[in-house]
């Protein structure tokens, strides 16, 4: 409560879909974070499909935009990351890092071990 006025409100867990709860708590986080922050977070997701970007779309969206907030853009950017360091990113799942070691593999590069 800000000076008696509610902030916020309240809904049972079970009947908010999840992309419903992600996009409120992306909203939300938006209208908090810091400016500078909340701008390269979005400049990172505007680059989306820009020139020297080759990550693959079968990682699938959330672990794109992760790697993208993390200024990593290319494959050669991934090689750079060991496989705990990209599962330590939100979005980034165990199909993301397979997806990412196998277009990785084509290219004769590897995760750092």
């Amino acid at each position: 409560m800000r000076r008696g006025t509610p902030i916020g409100f309240r809904a049972p867990l079970t009947d908010i879909d999840g992309k419903d709860l992600n996009a409120l708590v992306r909203a939300a986080w938006f209208s908090r974070a810091p400016k500078r922050l909340a701008a390269a977070l979005a400049a990172a997701e505007a680059g989306a499909g820009s020139p020297g970007d080759d990550l693959p779309t079968g990682i699938g969206r959330p672990a794109t935009r992760a790697l993208r907030g993390a200024g990593v853009t290319t494959l050669e950017q991934v090689a750079q990351h060991s496989r705990a360091e990209l599962l330590a990113l939100h979005g980034v799942g165990p199909k993301a890092v397979r997806v990412l070691s196998e277009a990785l593999e084509q290219r004769g590069l590897a995760l750092r071990g």
